[in-house]
């Protein structure tokens, strides 16, 4: 998991998170955002050259009544949000 500069994202992975694909976490008109797996953190430069970091998710989603659909992909650090043990206590 190393990153460019011999540096590296300090995270244990592969680690269950939260993705918005847009970033802002508004929940996509109400609904909740993904759920996903971290598997890699990558140094990076934004389309503005700026450095920055990326992550490769594996994410689920259900938006309709036919089921669910998954993919893979880079995200910005912005889309990616640690799940922390209270999202996994069931009411």
């Amino acid at each position: 998991m190393g990153a460019a500069g011999g540096r590296e994202r300090a995270t244990a992975l592969p680690r269950p998170v939260w993705i918005d694909s847009t970033g802002m976490w508004n929940h996509n008109g109400g609904r909740p955002p993904s759920v996903g797996i971290l598997l890699e953190w990558r140094s990076s430069s934004h389309a503005r050259g700026q450095p920055g970091w990326e992550g490769l998710v594996v994410w689920a989603n259900s938006f309709s009544e036919r089921g669910w659909s998954s993919g893979t992909t880079w995200m910005r650090a912005a889309c990616i949000r640690p799940m922390t043990v209270a999202d996994w206590k069931v009411p």
